[in-house]
């Protein structure tokens, strides 16, 4: 395998400085100035390997869906090799909506809930994730419907769009401190849903 080059391994040291600042400081705040401190390279060559500011973000939101995308589908492949048995489909996405994360998980969660508060200033952000959440979605219904043949189609998304919706609002007030009492009633309630769909 070739080695990166120079050009590529600063770019890649720009995004990371980027992700980083984003979770610190939102959208707004993760200015080329403190990007370059981050990345401990100068700004001059934040736009020579990367360019603006806007290409910038375009590539962070590139990045994170293609993360996102890539697990989804990773969990859909690792269901279907098992058999997409009921239980122990149910227990591989109760792990990947509601499990523990290691501290790079965390930050992408940052990262995204930054992005989401950004919207409103970013109509590109918007169009993204707006799209990126649709097909989330439609994924999750496409995993319930393999493992649950017999459920019609609506109630399958209903129950995709519980779950993420749950998902979302547990990752959302997880900086509040909210504890285990709220992390507990999210499984609650994302199990009801999915035992909703054993007929």
């Amino acid at each position: 395998m070739a080695r990166p080059s120079v050009k590529e391994e600063r770019a890649e040291a720009i995004l990371a400085a980027f992700e980083r600042c984003v979770a610190r400081y939102g959208v707004e705040g993760a200015t080329l100035e403190r990007i370059s401190k981050e990345s401990g390279l100068h700004r001059s060559l934040l736009r020579h390997h990367v360019g603006n500011r806007e290409a910038l973000l375009d590539r962070l939101i590139e990045r994170c869906i293609d993360t996102e995308q890539d697990e989804i589908k990773r969990l859909f492949e690792d269901i279907e090799q098992e058999g997409s048995q009921p239980d122990q489909a149910d227990e591989a996405i109760i792990a990947y909506l509601f499990g523990e994360m290691p501290e790079q998980e965390q930050l992408k969660i940052k990262v995204a809930l930054a992005l989401l508060a950004a919207v409103e200033n970013h109509p590109n952000i918007k169009k993204r994730l707006f799209q990126w959440n649709k097909d989330f979605i439609t994924t999750l219904q496409e995993i319930l419907q393999s493992v649950y043949p017999k459920v019609g189609e609506a109630q399958c998304a209903a129950v995709a769009w519980g779950l993420a919706s749950i998902s979302l609002s547990s990752l959302s007030i997880a900086p509040l401190g909210s504890g285990q009492v709220f992390q507990e009633s999210s499984l609650q309630v994302a199990r009801t849903l999915l035992k909703s769909l054993r007929v």
